[in-house]
C-alpha cells in the first residue's frame, strides 16, 4: 500500500494539505500503511477502548450497547486526531486521574447520584480540565509547569497510577474472583510481552 501515498522527501515533513498552523493528511493518499504499527494500534486501541465499557456500565448505568457506542465514537475522535491536526501522537487517557475521579464518584458524600447527573459533572470536569490545558499551552505555563515539577513527584504520579491499577486487577476480589482466568492470563501475558529476555531478543531483531 505505500505505493498509492505520496512519498516523503528525506529530512523533511510527511505531504499533506496547510490549514492554518495544522496539517491534514489522508490516509492512503498522504500516508501509507505499516502493518505492524496498524495491527499494534488495534489491539492497543481495542484493548484500551473496551476497558471503558465496564466503567460506563457500573458508574453510569448505560447498556452493554450504548457504552460500545460510545467507546467506538471516542476511539474514531482520538484516530482522526493525528489525520486532521497532523500531529504525530494521539490524545489519550489521563491515566492518573481515573482511578481519583472515580473514587471520588464512588464516595458516600458525592452529591450526584443519579446517571444524569454523573454524566453532567463528569463532562463538566472534562471541559473544565480542556480549558485548563488550553490555557496552559497557548501560554507556554504548562512547559514551565513540567520542568518545576520534580521529577520525583513525577514518579509518584506515575506509580500511583500502577498501585491503583494493581488493586483494581488484584485486589479487589470483585474483578479476580469473577474472572479468574482471564485476568491473570492477561497480566501474565502483558509481564512476557514486557519484560521477556526472549521478547526483548525479537524485538531487537525485528526492529
Amino acid at each position: 500500500m505505500r505505493g498509492l501515498s505520496q512519498a516523503r522527501i528525506d529530512g523533511e515533513e510527511q505531504p499533506g494539505w496547510k490549514w492554518g498552523p495544522f496539517t491534514l493528511r489522508v490516509p492512503f493518499l498522504h500516508t501509507g500503511i505499516e502493518w505492524p504499527e496498524l495491527l499494534q494500534g488495534m489491539i492497543v486501541a481495542g484493548a484500551t477502548g473496551l476497558a471503558l465499557v465496564p466503567l460506563l456500565m457500573i458508574h453510569f448505568e448505560f447498556t452493554f450497547e450504548q457504552s460500545l457506542a460510545i467507546v467506538f465514537i471516542q476511539s474514531m475522535l482520538i484516530s482522526s486526531a493525528p489525520i486532521i491536526f497532523g500531529e504525530p501522537y494521539a490524545p489519550g487517557w489521563i491515566t492518573p486521574a481515573l482511578p481519583l475521579v472515580l473514587a471520588y464518584m464512588g464516595n458516600s458524600e458525592f452529591p450526584y447520584t443519579t446517571p444524569e447527573e454523573k454524566i453532567q459533572f463528569m463532562t463538566a470536569t472534562s471541559l473544565t480540565f480542556a480549558l485548563l490545558v488550553l490555557v496552559l499551552g497557548l501560554t507556554g505555563l504548562g512547559g514551565k509547569f513540567l520542568e518545576w515539577l520534580p521529577d520525583s513527584l513525577k514518579g509518584g504520579i506515575i506509580m500511583g497510577a500502577a498501585i491503583a491499577a494493581l488493586y483494581k486487577v488484584f485486589l479487589d476480589p470483585a474483578h479476580v474472583e469473577a474472572q479468574p482466568i482471564s485476568t491473570i492470563t492477561a497480566v501474565a501475558l502483558c509481564l512476557i510481552l514486557t519484560f521477556s529476555l526472549p521478547v526483548q531478543k525479537l524485538k531487537a531483531k525485528w526492529k
